[in-house]
């Protein structure tokens, strides 16, 4: 296909989303004449500049929000450590696979290399347990120490 080729098939794919009587093709079918004309396709279709990272971070929530709604027995650190132990192996796959280990799976090609601090207090926001945060539950929480002079 030439370049000329190319701009015809961009312009026809333009005119056929605006003819359209959808609003996401009539919105797409402007951003790719704005981005046609010069914009960047990112202001074009008016995303934030950070749009990526919130898409990357949205994922990364969904996939933990599975792992815990899979695993109700385990516990913010329970649940860490397994996607710890699975991820290193999911790196390695090309194809998604079903279940946990496919969440687990979704974490590895988001380049997700936390440290089990902050996955379990991501976990714990997850779940809305603010008392799994550190891996201690309430009734273990430290007492105040009065400082030493």
């Amino acid at each position: 296909m030439t370049f000329a080729e190319r701009l015809a098939a961009i312009d026809t794919a333009i005119a056929l989303l605006a003819s359209a009587a959808d609003p996401e093709a009539t919105l797409v079918a402007t951003a790719l004449r704005r981005w046609h004309d010069g914009e960047s396709l990112d202001t074009a279709m008016g995303l934030p500049t950070d749009w990526r990272d919130r898409a990357r971070i949205a994922k990364r929530d969904r996939a933990l929000q599975e792992l815990v709604k899979t695993n109700p027995e385990l516990d913010a650190t329970g649940i860490a450590r397994h996607i710890l132990r699975e991820l290193p192996g999911c790196t390695r796959q090309h194809i998604r696979p079903d279940g946990q280990l496919g969440h687990i799976f979704d974490l590895a090609a988001l380049e997700f290399r936390p440290s089990e601090r902050h996955l379990r207090r991501l976990l714990t926001q997850v779940r809305g347990q603010q008392r799994e945060c550190n891996g201690h539950d309430s009734s273990s929480r430290s007492r105040a120490r009065p400082r030493r002079t």
